[in-house]
């Protein structure tokens, strides 16, 4: 039995990763379940895959930053203070843990509907506001987010709130992105704030990207994947703390005024070993998944003239 005209001339949902990926940007599709994976191994795949994707995209944007804070004459941000001067193992634990875990519960976690998803990030946010005595702070806090999720939990049918979110998650989505980059706008020196939407782009960008994790694989391996993408952005940092007292004193940027010993000159081979096998690497990956988007839609074409 032959189908209608007007579904045989639908074109195939696309399999491939990057397909995928472009029509979750263009037109997201929630769903109460995560999407069905084989294995631990595949999903990893994916989320380098992803990553490689991620820093593609990234390249040019912080570029842009980059020269947009050199125009506004932006000095050093709070965030490399931190960065330069916290003890190694505190910052792994920070940076690595801390922070990928904190914001994925704030910003990613309730990208899925559920009485607990929405009131424990809400939570947090409240705490995060920096207004008025702490103890009560604190209390606020956790009232309104114990009567959230009751009032989620009891007064709303979890098949009403799946609706909802199946409805409007693209602004859920985006809005989740938005909010994550504009927090970051506080890593930053002030004088940056006049160009603050080209600023926070890449924590924009990233959000966008987790979010697509966490909508199809689950919160934990966005977490994950966060933390991969903090621990590749401090590890030339990590490095040069195994340096001498010049090199961590100026960095890898200003080698000029540094004599290097020969443990720095491992740690700068390493770092362009690093980078460039990185690059690599990444540029791989997405000309792998170019290529498989571009045979799909071939064979999408071909299919739908036959």
């Amino acid at each position: 039995m032959s189908l209608p005209p007007d579904i045989e001339t639908l074109p195939a949902a696309p399999q491939s990763l990057l397909g995928v990926f472009l029509r979750f940007l263009r037109r997201p599709v929630y769903s109460e379940r995560l999407y069905p994976s084989p294995n631990r191994r595949a999903i990893l795949s994916d989320i380098l895959r992803l990553y490689s994707l991620m820093i593609a995209v990234l390249i040019p944007i912080l570029l842009m930053v980059s020269a947009a804070r050199g125009q506004v004459g932006a000095s050093e941000d709070p965030i490399s203070d931190f960065l330069q001067k916290t003890p190694l193992l505190v910052l792994v634990l920070a940076v690595v843990v801390g922070a990928p875990l904190l914001e994925e519960m704030m910003f990613r976690l309730p990208l899925r509907f559920s009485a607990f998803n929405i009131s424990l990030p809400l939570t947090f946010l409240l705490l995060a506001i920096n207004v008025g005595n702490p103890g009560l702070r604190f209390l606020f806090a956790v009232a309104v987010g114990l009567l959230v999720r009751y009032l989620l939990h009891h007064r709303v049918q979890r098949a009403a709130g799946h609706a909802f979110y199946a409805k409007y998650i693209g602004w859920i989505i985006y809005g989740s992105a938005l909010l994550f980059g504009a927090i970051h706008i506080f890593n930053f020196d002030a004088k940056t704030y006049v160009v603050a939407p080209l600023i926070v782009m890449p924590q924009i960008t990233a959000g966008i990207f987790f979010a697509f994790i966490r909508l199809r694989h689950g919160f934990w391996w966005a977490v994950f994947a966060h933390g991969f993408h903090n621990f590749c952005a401090i590890f030339p940092l990590s490095l040069m703390k195994f340096g001498s007292a010049g090199l961590q004193a100026n960095g890898f940027s200003d080698l000029e005024q540094v004599t290097l010993t020969p443990v720095d000159y491992v740690l700068l081979a390493s770092l362009l070993i690093f980078i460039g096998g990185g690059l690599f690497l990444c540029l791989r990956s997405v000309a792998q998944m170019l290529t498989e988007w571009r045979l799909e839609r071939r064979a999408a074409k071909l299919s739908l003239k036959t």
